[in-house]
């Protein structure tokens, strides 16, 4: 009897023994698994890694001054057609400095000295050139941009550059009128505004005459206020000289 309950005892020893290693075998290899998991190297985790390496997309598509010069003279036809017959020019620049290039054409006709131009700009997308609009009505003139120097004004206030041309026509012998005009490109848009101008007109070859000076609004002024209008316009602006390189084309016909 008592050998049997001393068996009894060692097999339950045994396998309480064997119960508890069974469990910590366990637990010693959860403890394994987890602490050796390598780190998750699969498309998930690649492509995390290239969304925190790889900046956005911020470039800009531009092109540089000699790109943009050649992208103009692949237009020549279409900025040139529209001076068929006389004498006219061409000047290539940034009147609106944002970078991108302007071809300028213009002439120079009749005896009543009337400039006629179109400015074309290279797109914002650099896939070739397009026309500026302007303000001026049917048969309108612009004034006398053909100079090899003209002053620019830039305004702090509106960001845009203006550039103050004379502007002299003639009606006949006996008349003769001059203006100060400003032009500014803003946003593809052509805008005129003159500042002040003065008509002479003479009843006689012979004696002086009478010369009436008005502002920008077409009301008589004195002398002293045409003389000081562009200094009064141009308060709070900075003056620089710009120059534009003009090239003439003379008809073949």
């Amino acid at each position: 009897m008592a050998k049997k309950i001393i068996l009894i005892i060692i097999v339950l020893a045994v396998a309480f023994l064997s119960l508890s290693e069974l469990r910590a075998g366990k637990k010693a290899s959860e403890s394994i698994t987890v602490s050796s998991a390598p780190e998750s190297s699969g498309p998930a985790k690649q492509d995390q890694d290239m969304a925190t390496e790889q900046p956005a997309d911020t470039a800009v598509q531009s092109m540089s001054e000699d790109q943009q010069r050649a992208l103009i003279m692949d237009h020549y036809d279409l900025w040139s057609e529209a001076w068929d017959y006389g004498d006219w020019f061409y000047t290539i620049t940034d009147l609106d400095h944002n970078g991108r290039f302007e071809v300028i054409t213009a002439s120079l006709q009749g005896s009543g000295l009337y400039t006629y131009a179109e400015i074309w700009e290279v797109r914002e997308d650099y896939s070739g050139i397009a026309e500026c609009s302007d303000d001026l009505g049917e048969g309108g003139s612009y004034p006398d941009i053909i100079t090899e120097a003209v002053n620019c004004y830039y305004s702090e206030a509106s960001n845009l550059y203006y550039y103050l041309f004379d502007d002299v026509a003639r009606s006949g012998m006996a008349e003769n009128f001059s203006a100060k005009v400003v032009l500014c490109l803003n946003k593809g848009n052509v805008e005129l505004t003159t500042i002040c101008s003065k008509h002479e007109q003479y009843e006689d070859p012979e004696s002086d005459p009478l010369v009436t000076y008005s502002d920008g609004q077409g009301n008589n002024v004195t002398k002293e206020q045409y003389e000081q209008a562009v200094a009064n316009w141009a308060v709070g602006m900075t003056m620089n000289d710009f120059e534009l390189e003009w090239v003439e084309v003379r008809d073949s016909n």
